[in-house]
């Protein structure tokens, strides 16, 4: 059965709770889950972008997905290099590739369909900014894998200790 959710951009209100989810996330890393923990700035940069949607339930953040590349995260400078390694190959101007994808659904409620929501929504809000989005994920994360390669990313390379993804936008 399909929960019934509210799919939307995210609004600056909403940044404490952003917060409070991206943290419990982060929290999970050990486990190969989240690894970017973003700075009330970096939200307030990101929504401010509309590379951010959001999901609820009965008025509850239940995830969501989002670009970071635009917010100066240190932890985001290894995908940077890869996204000018990318573009340099496929001769896509850098600043056609989005990095700093990152996706998190509470964990009681996924296998809901609420990941596709949330990035066919997203894809809408950025596709005349971008052409390309990267990810990484880590080795150990066979369920982000999973749900990645279900809604359309493709395996690039090999990392040491994350693999990267590549989605088409155009």
């Amino acid at each position: 059965m399909r929960l019934l959710t509210n799919i939307k951009n995210a609004e600056i209100s909403e940044i404490s709770e952003l917060l409070k989810l991206n943290k419990a996330g982060c929290a999970k890393s050990i486990n190969g889950n989240l690894s970017i923990n973003y700075s009330k700035d970096a939200f307030q940069r990101i929504i401010s972008n509309q590379e951010i949607t959001i999901s609820r339930l009965n008025n509850k953040l239940i995830g969501y997905c989002l670009i970071g590349k635009n917010t100066n995260q240190e932890n985001l400078y290894y995908q940077k290099i890869k996204a000018m390694e990318i573009s340099k190959m496929l001769e896509i101007p850098i600043c056609e590739i989005g990095y700093g994808f990152q996706i998190f659904i509470d964990p009681s409620f996924r296998g809901n369909g609420i990941a596709r929501l949330l990035f066919e929504k997203l894809c809408s809000n950025i596709e005349n900014n971008y052409s390309m989005l990267l990810c990484t994920i880590n080795k150990e994360n066979r369920y982000s894998k999973k749900v990645h390669k279900k809604i359309g990313w493709e395996f690039y390379q090999k990392g040491d200790i994350s693999d990267y993804y590549i989605y088409k936008i155009t």
